[in-house]
């Protein structure tokens, strides 16, 4: 008898402590707000004359992925860009990992997809300038480091971005022709380009270039884009850009978003300059659909949130 109590006693007490230790666990990985990953991305929208003269314009997608915890059932509403608020925002609801998003108040955001306590989420906000011509005249590129979203419920919260950079340019007819293009699930891509005219490279260019410099690889023609200089293509022959991204999925920014479009400066032979996007340039999570649990709770104890 007593060998059978000193058995439940020992039971009752794992038991306890095993609940005590669960407690203590789900407190330590609660987060006190939503954990917003960052995004370092370059974004651009072709502007365009129609028939009456008017400009158009392409609304930009900002993809704002982040983590909370599964017992949150706020929504986000709206989002503002403290930085550009002469923005025009559509918000758009997304269930996370799908292309499927609708935009509009009325919106119902699906509640994430669930790893563990966490629920992952995304919400899209859609840009556009309200006076592209006058903004066009004013400044080339808009850089935004700082949002703040509304839920539902009237709260709202200040959140980093990372850095984004907003940039427009007109369509415009230039030398060089795309001809093909391959990018593959390894973070390398080319491109090969035809010259209808003889040219002369002249830089690659990225707002961004600095601060990811060991991240990326570019080489045109087979030389290395930081050793460019006045780099001649003649008519009729090709020019071939090979890029790659470097980010390891155990690294710690590995939930981040990175979309880097460096800009290839060249000119014709009449000393007319040019830009051409360098595409490709990309690593996206959400695409890639690599979380966990654990690295999550890696993730954010790594960005100092638990």
């Amino acid at each position: 008898m007593e060998k059978n109590r000193k058995i439940i006693k020992i039971g009752v007490t794992s038991i306890f402590l095993a609940v005590i230790l669960c407690l203590i666990t789900a407190e330590y990985l609660k987060l006190e707000k939503p954990v917003f990953f960052k995004n370092y991305c370059e974004l651009s929208s072709p502007f365009y004359r129609n028939a009456e003269g008017a400009i158009e314009q392409q609304e930009i997608a900002i993809a704002m992925q982040y983590v909370t915890n599964i017992s949150d059932q706020r929504t986000i509403v709206d989002v503002r860009f403290p930085e550009a608020p002469q923005l025009n925002v559509s918000v758009a609801q997304s269930n996370f990992n799908t292309a499927a998003f609708v935009f509009g108040p009325d919106a119902e955001q699906a509640q994430g997809t669930t790893y563990g306590r966490y629920s992952l989420r995304m919400v899209t906000a859609a840009v556009s300038l309200p006076n592209p011509e006058e903004e066009l005249r004013d400044q080339e590129n808009i850089v935004l480091t700082q949002a703040v979203v509304v839920y539902q419920n009237g709260e709202s919260q200040e959140i980093p971005l990372g850095k984004i950079i907003l940039s427009y340019r007109f369509l415009e007819e230039d030398p060089l022709e795309p001809r093909t293009s391959t990018s593959s699930s390894d973070g390398t891509s080319s491109a090969f380009l035809f010259a209808k005219d003889d040219i002369c490279i002249l830089d690659v260019s990225s707002p961004l270039q600095e601060e990811f410099r060991d991240m990326i690889e570019i080489t045109i023609n087979k030389k290395d884009y930081e050793s460019i200089d006045r780099m001649p293509i003649k008519k009729g022959n090709s020019v071939e850009i090979f890029t790659k991204m470097k980010i390891t999925s155990d690294s710690l920014n590995r939930y981040d978003t990175y979309k880097i479009v460096p800009e290839m400066i060249y000119e014709d032979s009449n000393g007319k300059q040019f830009r051409e996007k360098i595409y490709n340039m990309d690593y996206i999570p959400y695409h890639l659909n690599q979380y966990s649990f654990f690295g999550l709770v890696k993730y954010l104890h790594g960005r100092g949130m638990l």
